[in-house]
């Protein structure tokens, strides 16, 4: 995550995959459910967006996402993760979007229905993005 200029107004707080979580995760989607599509994300956890404030929030701090479910179609392909309280209806990780289709679409498509597993537990740190 980006910290110089920490004055600049938060975008988002998140939980950030350590990489060799990013690869633990696309390594298992591929090997459980399938090929991902074309634009690798899985990236973060998204705890708020535009946060009103951030004091308290321990950024640098590390956590333990646990997927546990999934969902996909055309569009995307996302994880539905527990272990970090998050503003999102559904705490997700988004593994990976169709060309043109933003990240964020994981929230729509997770809204229409998700596939539990017990599937990995990921390793992240805590950061803050800002605009």
């Amino acid at each position: 995550m980006q910290v110089e200029g920490a004055t600049r107004k938060p975008l988002f707080t998140a939980a950030v995959l350590l990489a060799d979580s990013q690869l633990q995760l696309l390594e298992w989607w591929r090997a459980v459910v399938g090929p991902t599509l074309a634009v690798e994300h899985a990236h973060h956890m998204t705890i708020e967006f535009k946060p009103a404030t951030v004091v308290g929030f321990d950024e640098g701090g590390f956590v333990e996402l646990h997927v546990v479910g999934f969902s996909q179609d055309e569009r995307g392909q996302a994880v539905l993760v527990e272990g970090v309280t998050s503003t999102n209806a559904r705490p997700h990780v988004t593994v990976a979007t169709a060309t043109g289709t933003k990240p964020f679409y994981s929230n729509e498509l997770l809204a229409r229905g998700v596939t539990p597993i017990d599937g990995p537990i990921l390793k992240a740190v805590l950061g803050i993005a800002r605009s």
